[in-house]
Formats: structure tokens, sequence, C-alpha cells
């Protein structure tokens, strides 16, 4: 089970995954190629439902397969709402699974950040400032019913890492449902989640020369973007008009400030992030090449007069 999280190049993997269909079936691997990603799965789960996961688990069994691969990133909800392992302890007993693994890949909490609030200016409007505020005040971002379009029933974004990463192993042990082995995004490897399919010896069978995908697009375009977004809200009229371009304005101030932002965030949760690479390290889990003494970089590239600025320069610009 691939929880990602999102903003660590799982579509990346997913794709290097369905391209290599035939190749990991032939190794006794199933990867489900009914959709290129495991999104409706996680949805069902997230509602309770297990259906589609016991379907991909029948498909395995029917091609001759042993280990079954997830993946989605909409599953990094289940690292703060335990309920959705309700639905895949179901599954897993019914389809008497002999083992499950959880694998998810953690980043910079800073460029987590800046990276997810480009992600989703392009479907919805997302507020700098409330954003921050959230997820400063939780430890994660939590979005109820964020796409229209989709049977997401939410979505949410961990950034509290050793909190909730910690309590989500402790969940699997109370329910003997496997372990958790995390993994650092910022590892140099072949391509991103290769140390997901590490101990199943089958990288060096796999083409992953793929192009890049969801390259972050420029300023210029999140700003043409959010425009069409918000004329699909506001209908022509004067004050809508007016409405629209406070909103585009303070949309490019959000960008000006938001690598602000983003170093305030590492601040906060460098130490969250350090500590859960150390648990991984110690644990069963992956931690890359970072060592105990190699805390965030944001905080070990500043000294302490440079941070005093830096929070200085926050309050200036969250409250002017």
């Amino acid at each position: 089970m691939h929880l990602g999280t999102h903003k660590t190049g799982t579509t990346t993997f997913q794709r290097i995954l369905s391209n290599n269909h035939y190749k990991l079936m032939e190794s006794g691997l199933w990867w489900e190629l009914e959709y290129p990603v495991h999104h409706h799965a996680a949805w069902e789960i997230m509602s309770g439902g297990h259906g589609t996961l016991d379907t991909m688990i029948e498909n395995a069994g029917r091609h001759g397969c042993d280990t079954v691969i997830v993946s989605s990133e909409e599953f990094e909800g289940a690292l703060r709402f335990h309920g959705m392992l309700d639905a895949v302890e179901k599954s897993v007993r019914k389809n008497e699974i002999s083992s499950i693994e959880w694998h998810v890949s953690i980043r910079d909490p800073g460029e987590y950040f800046a990276s997810l609030y480009y992600e989703l200016q392009k479907h919805f409007h997302q507020n700098l400032r409330q954003m921050y505020y959230d997820i400063c005040q939780k430890g994660y971002l939590y979005l109820e019913h964020p796409f229209p379009d989709l049977p997401a029933p939410f979505c949410c974004f961990v950034f509290d890492y050793s909190k909730y990463l910690g309590e989500f192993q402790t969940q699997l042990d109370a329910r003997n449902l496997g372990k958790l082995f995390v993994h650092d995004y910022a590892e140099a490897g072949p391509f991103p989640g290769w140390r997901i399919l590490e101990k199943l010896n089958v990288i060096d069978l796999l083409d992953y020369d793929i192009p890049p995908l969801n390259v972050r697009d420029s300023n210029e375009q999140i700003i043409e973007k959010s425009a069409r977004n918000l004329e699909k809200l506001f209908p022509k009229s004067g004050m809508n008009d007016r409405v629209r371009k406070d909103f585009e304005d303070s949309f490019k101030i959000d960008l000006e400030n938001l690598p602000l932002y983003s170093e305030s965030i590492a601040e906060v949760f460098g130490a969250s992030y350090a500590q859960a690479l150390r648990m991984a390290s110690g644990h069963q889990s992956t931690a890359g090449t970072r060592t105990e003494d190699h805390d965030w970089r944001f905080r070990s590239r500043r000294s302490r007069r440079q941070r005093l600025v830096l929070a200085l320069r926050f309050v200036y610009h969250a409250f002017r």
C-alpha cells in the first residue's frame, strides 16, 4: 500500500508501474490497469467500502500473482483519519492476505507547502494565509469535497510527520495490520518511489525512462489558470469584475509571499521531519542518506539572528 504523500513524484511512480504492467505480472506482481492510478479505490475506502480493493486482489490471483501493489496519494488521509483502516482491514481478512506493507514518502515541509500551494491553484482558489494557519494549527491541511467533478470525500495533506506517522504505526500494531516503511523523497535514485520496489528485485527489469510530468507552471501560467477558475464563479457584471480583480491582485501578492511562508513552514515542522527520518532509520523504514545531526536545511543554514529577521518579516507580511 503506497500512501503517497502528495507531491513526492507519485504520478511518475504510478506511470512507470502502469507502463510495466506485463513485466511486473511476469514477476508475480499485480498492478491494476483499470485506471492508471488507484484513486477510486482510495475514495471508496474513505467512505467505508472496499469492493474495488477486493477486485484488485481477485484479479491478482486470477493472473497468478501473489503480490498486489496499490498506489494513491489519496491514501495520505489514512495517516490522520484512521477509520480508513477499517475498510482495508476487512478486505485483508476477507481475502486472507498473509502480510501487508505500508509505504510513504515524505519531503521537506517547506518544499511540500510551496508545491502543494501551486498544485491546488490549478483546481480552485486556495488562500495562502488560511492554508498556512490551518497547517500550523493542526499539523495537516484538510479539504472536504475539494473536487466537484470527482467522488473524493476529502483530501488530507500531512506536515507534522513524526506525530502522524507515529500514530499511524500505533494503529497498525493494534490491528496487526502490517508495518510502515518511510522513505525520503530527497534521496537520489532512478525514479521517485524506487525504494518501494527495492525488496521485490524488479527495478532492473523496468523501463523507467519517461519524460517528466507535472512540471510546475510559471507564476504567469498559474495566474492565468486561476483567472479562468474565477471566471466560472463570477458572472459578468461591474461588481463581479471588481471582485474578480481583487482576487487576482491578492493572488499575485500570495505568489510573491509564498517563499516567506514556505520557509516559515520549514521552521515550524523541520524538527518533526528530521524526527520522522530518525524514526525511520531506527525502525523498519528507509530514511535515505540523511544523518541524525542533519536538520532541515532552512534551519541549519540560518543563524539565530537571520531566523529572527525572518520571523519579523513574516509578522509584517501577515498583518500588513
